[in-house]
């Protein structure tokens, strides 16, 4: 946390609670965090995306934790295992290739134009769909004029 220092993720939280109602032989436990679900699940797919455009740019160390942590699901414990790290150089190190994924989309704009091109590309298709060839035509048009630069 913010406090102490020390940050232990969803997965681990989960087997944390696991083992600990086995030895206790809990039937309930309850969890709270301040962590909101939907925001995380957002994030996590948008750095899917990001890492799908620019994955190849980080180092294959970065790889391989960015793979494991959201790919393979692996918690920050069971990586900084097979990696002979800490779980905070696991940590700091998806933190780090986060941000420099979201550099490079703030820079280079291929996830967003790629979805403004796929956008367009499907008003031209329901324009078809219509069979308004003008509107189509015309999108189409727009869309080369913006590549070009024009």
């Amino acid at each position: 946390d913010d406090v102490n220092g020390y940050y232990i993720g969803e997965k681990d939280v989960y087997k944390l609670i696991d083992s600990y109602v086995q030895e206790k032989e809990f039937d309930h436990v309850f969890v709270c965090t301040n962590l909101p679900l939907e925001s995380e699940l957002t994030k996590n797919e948008e750095l899917g995306d990001l890492y799908a455009y620019y994955g190849t740019l980080l180092t294959r160390g970065q790889q391989s934790y960015f793979e494991d942590y959201y790919y393979n699901d692996l918690s920050l414990g069971e990586i900084a295992v097979n990696h002979h790290v800490s779980r905070q150089a696991v940590y700091d190190n998806l933190k780090r290739s986060s941000k420099i994924l979201q550099n490079y989309e703030d820079k280079l704009h291929m996830r967003r134009d790629n979805d403004h091109i796929e956008n367009v590309l499907a008003d031209v298709l329901l324009s078809i769909d219509n069979d308004d060839s003008q509107t189509a035509k015309n999108e189409i048009t727009n869309l080369l004029n913006q590549l070009r630069g024009e």
